[in-house]
C-alpha cells in the first residue's frame, strides 16, 4: 500500500485535473462556437479519436474534417459532473451534459434539448493534456416544443 502523497505530487494531481477539465471546457466552446473544426481538432492527439453516433473518427485531420461543415443556428454544451481519475501521463474523464440547441428544418429554427455522456481518455503530451479518445453517447434528443417524456 502507498503512503501519503508527497506536497509536490499533489499539487501536481491538482493542476492536472484543472488542466484536464479546463480542455473539456474548451471542447464544449468550440462546439457552442459552431462546431469549430479547427479548434475542436486542436485538442486531439495527432492520433486521437473522435467516437460517436456510430462513427469514429481517427487523427487530427479526420476529426477536423468531420466538424467543418457542421453549423448549427445555435448549442449549448453543459458539462456537468465530471468524475476524473489519473494515472501518471494517463486520464480518463466522464461528463454528463445537457444542451439546448436548435437545427434548421425546411428553412426554420427548431428548437431541441439534448442529453449525452462522454467518456473521455487523455495523454499528457509536451503541449498538455489532450483528448486520446472522446467518446460520446447521446441519451436522447428531443424538440422543446414536444417534450422528452415519451423518448
Amino acid at each position: 500500500m502507498a503512503g501519503p502523497m508527497g506536497l509536490e505530487a499533489r499539487i501536481r494531481r491538482l493542476e492536472d485535473l484543472e488542466e484536464i477539465r479546463q480542455l473539456k471546457h474548451r471542447y464544449a466552446a468550440f462546439c457552442d462556437d459552431h462546431f469549430d473544426a479547427d479548434g475542436i481538432a486542436s485538442l486531439f492527439t495527432e492520433d486521437g479519436t473522435w467516437e460517436g453516433a456510430g462513427l469514429h473518427h481517427v487523427g487530427r485531420e479526420a476529426i477536423r474534417r468531420f466538424w467543418q461543415p457542421v453549423d448549427p443556428p445555435f448549442a449549448s454544451h453543459l458539462m456537468t459532473n465530471p468524475v476524473i481519475s489519473i494515472d501518471g501521463d494517463r486520464a480518463n474523464g466522464t461528463w454528463w451534459m445537457i444542451g439546448p440547441m436548435s437545427r434548421l428544418e425546411e428553412g426554420r429554427r427548431v428548437a431541441y434539448w439534448q442529453l449525452a455522456t462522454y467518456d473521455d481518455d487523455f495523454v499528457r503530451t509536451p503541449d498538455g493534456w489532450r483528448f486520446r479518445h472522446l467518446r460520446v453517447d447521446l441519451k436522447f434528443r428531443a424538440r422543446h416544443a414536444d417534450g422528452w417524456a415519451e423518448g
